[in-house]
């Protein structure tokens, strides 16, 4: 999106792919010891998602995870599946994912996103319309973004 400010942060090698999105989850206790640990964990806001924009070269040590990558990432607009009561554009929900168990579902990305672990509070942006649910659950697909 135009106007969009970009964030440097460090992500590992599993996240630091341009398009990716990714969640900041905050710091663990090994982080408040880090010497990396503004640019690792305090530039993302905790609960925003974020797209990886670009990738450097640049690599450092981190205690958890091994390697990091220095990234650029915009917070993100990006796509969920809500039940259909809850579909008001403008509207500010709490969006769980879901988890039917139906592990081949081309909606999985959208009912259940990897990146997004526990409730987060989003800005419903735009309806896309119905989802064809395998499990015959009625879920609408919606543009999303995460707010305070």
């Amino acid at each position: 999106m135009p106007g969009q400010s970009t964030i440097i942060t460090l992500l590992p090698p599993s996240l630091a792919r341009k398009g990716e999105l990714f969640v900041n989850e905050g710091e663990s206790p090994e982080c408040r010891k880090c010497r990396l640990r503004k640019v690792c964990v305090e530039n993302a806001r905790p609960g925003r998602v974020y797209r990886v924009s670009r990738v450097r070269k640049m690599t450092h040590d981190c205690p958890i995870y091994g390697k990091v990558h220095v990234v650029e990432a915009e917070e993100a607009e990006f796509e969920v599946a809500v039940e259909p009561r809850l579909v008001v554009v403008g509207a500010i929900i709490s969006y769980k994912p879901y988890s039917c168990g139906f592990k081949l579902c081309p909606n999985r990305v959208v009912c259940s996103p990897g990146y997004i672990k526990g409730p987060i509070r989003v800005k419903i942006l735009e309806d896309k319309g119905w989802i064809e649910c395998q499990q015959n659950v009625r879920l609408r697909k919606v543009l999303v973004k995460t707010v305070d």
